[in-house]
């Protein structure tokens, strides 16, 4: 009998703490929702709107592209102080503020003539930017998950590629239905009535309810004086510290690039859905790249891995010139993005 009810007290306890850390799984479905709207959209999709407005406002394509570098340009200076905000705010009701006014925004420019409206709102959707859905997702997980970080890190960042294969083509028949007016109600009303709700849900922080999936590490009880690794002072006195921003300087410069294949695609001629389906062939290689490499560097040398993907990328280059008049718009963007996201990785990890 005392075994039995020594299994059954167990049994209790096992429940009981599952359900007390049930919420973070929770935290994890919002943080997708988040990478695969917030990136996968807002993001992903700017490019199918480049076409039909130059030809509703009458201005050139430089025009219109100028107010997503107005939005880059905003986020690359939020990121500066997002962090400290957002470590002394209440994330719930910062990220529903967030996203209400994106999807306000948004819903703003479907009555817009004017392209000064589409350079403010772009400009206020940058500065939202970080801290609605570069900073919160690791920020969410990291406060959640004692355990398997990694691997929920990895799926909820790795949604943004799937957001943008799915909603590429999506947008792009919305678009072609209902013109551009149309297509940036559907990505606000996504915005307001999924996102929105979303961050309403959020606890920021576990608590004596709700716990962290996992033990705590021993690194979170490190104490003060002996943390590990470099103070800014000491990595800027590195090599890798450059390399390291290089590397994302390049990576942004290539993922911005895609934010114009879609209007490129549709100025030599094909129909807005074939420049969806191109734009969702690279996310879906995005994802593709992103899973693959995760899932190497988990087993093999990180310097093996990631000179494999080097070389993959280095003779993608080269097919692409070579076979470009045989292979479909589709597979070169699939292969391009595989071979890209991972081969600037490389500059990194060998210096």
């Amino acid at each position: 009998m005392i075994f039995i009810d020594y299994i059954l007290l167990e049994s209790r306890l096992f429940i009981v703490t599952n359900q007390r850390s049930i919420y973070a799984w929770w935290i994890f479905i919002v943080s997708c929702l988040i990478s695969l709207i917030g990136f996968g959209l807002i993001v992903n999709t700017v490019g199918l709107f480049f076409i039909p407005l130059c030809k509703e406002l009458h201005v050139n394509k430089s025009s219109i592209s100028l107010m997503v570098t107005l939005q880059n340009l905003a986020s690359a200076i939020t990121l500066l102080i997002a962090g400290k905000i957002m470590s002394k705010v209440n994330l719930k009701w910062l990220l529903t503020i967030l996203f209400a006014i994106i999807g306000i925004g948004f819903l703003s420019l479907s009555i817009a003539n004017n392209l000064g409206w589409f350079y403010i709102v772009y400009i206020i959707i940058g500065i939202c930017q970080p801290g609605a859905f570069i900073l919160s997702i690791p920020v969410l997980l990291q406060k959640w998950f004692n355990a398997k970080l990694g691997t929920v890190m990895g799926i909820a960042l790795g949604l943004s590629g799937i957001g943008g294969t799915i909603f590429n083509p999506l947008v792009a028949d919305v678009i072609k239905s209902f013109g551009w007016r149309g297509g940036f109600i559907f990505e606000a009303l996504l915005i307001l009535l999924i996102l929105v709700p979303a961050s309403l849900t959020i606890i920021p922080q576990p608590n004596d309810k709700h716990h962290a999936y996992g033990e705590p590490s021993k690194v979170d009880h490190v104490k003060p004086g002996n943390e590990s690794g470099l103070t800014f002072k000491q990595a800027r006195k590195t090599i890798v510290f450059y390399s390291l921003a290089i590397a994302m300087f390049l990576l942004q410069f290539v993922s911005g690039s895609v934010q114009h294949v879609s209007g490129s695609i549709l100025h030599i001629g094909f129909s807005i859905q074939t420049a969806g389906l191109v734009v969702s062939g690279i996310m879906f290689g995005a994802a593709l790249g992103k899973i693959s490499i995760g899932f190497l560097l988990d087993y093999f040398n990180a310097k093996v891995v990631l000179l494999f993907f080097a070389l993959f990328g280095i003779g993608g280059w080269y097919g692409q010139i070579v076979l470009k008049k045989w292979l479909k718009p589709n597979f070169i963007s699939i292969y391009f993005r595989i071979r890209t996201r991972n081969l600037l990785g490389c500059f990194t990890i060998f210096n």
